[in-house]
């Protein structure tokens, strides 16, 4: 029998393995699996975007294509949202 040695490296992609084999065989597999933690976040490849931006450095809502929204807005919202919830248990 002749050994075959296969490796696949694979960076945050789904890996889908088959293996078919028309004869009569004997398979042994060995699986070793080696993680690189990555602690510096500008070191990483495909980050997040919001509206096109990437998620580097500070960003603000303008920057990123959104509007600022005021704690007056935010709490009619929260009201709002706790009424049809609850069903108006929020000084509706």
């Amino acid at each position: 029998m002749t050994p075959i040695t296969l490796s696949v490296s694979v960076i945050c992609e789904p890996v889908l393995l088959s293996i078919i084999i028309d004869q009569e065989v004997s398979i042994r597999t060995d699986v070793n699996v080696h993680v690189t933690p990555v602690t510096d976040y500008d070191a990483l490849t495909n980050k997040p975007q919001i509206n096109g931006v990437v998620l580097s450095g500070n960003q603000t809502f303008e920057n990123l294509g959104e509007e600022t929204i005021s704690n007056t807005e935010i709490s009619e919202i929260v009201r709002l949202q706790y009424s049809i919830v609850f069903g108006g248990g929020a000084n509706a």
